[in-house]
């Protein structure tokens, strides 16, 4: 999946996200993960690549996330996360 060119976060999992996966993603990037295409505006604080809240479980693997105006990943009040081969 390309996730560019969004308001605020590319991927946002608030509260009832448990269990998930997110591997294999272009993220603020183009198909070919050269060039920027940002997710967020820059007068948004917290914008991120991927932001996660208040879920457990998840596995974050294998992304490519850069480009992004804020964060690569946020993680708040979530546990048993797996973050592992990203290229951030």
């Amino acid at each position: 999946n390309i996730i560019s060119n969004c308001l605020q976060n590319g991927i946002r999992v608030n509260a009832a996200g448990n269990n998930l996966n997110i591997i294999g993603n272009y993220i603020g990037t183009d198909p070919t993960g050269t060039a920027s295409i940002k997710n967020g505006a820059a007068n948004y604080l917290n914008n991120s690549g991927i932001s996660l809240s208040n879920n457990s479980s998840t596995i974050i693997s294998d992304n490519l996330i850069s480009g992004n105006h804020s964060l690569g990943i946020l993680a708040e009040n979530s546990n048993n996360l797996q973050i592992k081969r990203n290229i951030i």
